[in-house]
């Protein structure tokens, strides 16, 4: 029985992706249609930070997504920002963006952030209104940790869960939900 829930579990977890993974050119379509639908309007989305600290002067009050077009259609480009509202600053975090690897035949992601941190990244699935990507982050020292993100887009609301790759099996990093700005 434990067996039959786990499976059960894994199902649920993956949105049943596995198991009906479009080819690599409907792939590519639901991309770019989830592209058009993230740059409406301004592009900018905002998410609040539960762990802010009105009393640390340096506390991030929320985060951003800023998406814009890339070079070309499959391309998209995002930076991860932070308000700090006690100095009145707006930081940029992580700087990259999406690509169609036309040699994997998928979705790709590459971004630094301020401290040099490299993130490389595949999508892992993709669906009408949902995103998973493998990502790999490696530090300055070259160490790698294995993060899975994943994104549910409806409507004017995007809701974001990292899980980090720890003792063996996926651990719930963090959960955010976005609002288009």
């Amino acid at each position: 029985m434990k067996f039959f829930y786990l499976i059960i579990s894994f199902l649920l977890f993956t949105g049943f992706a596995v198991l009906a993974q479009p080819d690599s050119n409907t792939q590519k379509q639901l991309f770019l249609d989830q592209s058009t639908i993230l740059l409406k309007g301004s592009g900018k989305w905002r998410a609040d930070n539960p762990a802010y600290k009105r009393t640390d002067e340096w506390s991030v009050e929320s985060y951003g997504y800023e998406f814009e077009k890339g070079i070309q259609e499959s391309t998209l480009k995002l930076k991860i920002t932070g308000y700090i509202p006690a100095k009145s600053m707006k930081v940029i975090f992580w700087d990259g963006f999406y690509y169609w690897n036309h040699h994997k035949n998928t979705l790709a992601y590459i971004s630094v952030n301020v401290e040099g941190v490299v993130t490389l990244g595949l999508a892992d699935s993709i669906g009408v209104s949902f995103l998973s990507l493998l990502l790999d982050i490696i530090n300055k020292k070259g160490l790698i940790e294995y993060h899975k993100d994943i994104q549910f887009l409806q409507n004017d609301q995007l809701q974001s869960i990292s899980y980090k790759w720890q003792q063996e099996r996926w651990m719930k990093n963090n959960e955010m939900i976005w609002k288009r700005e």
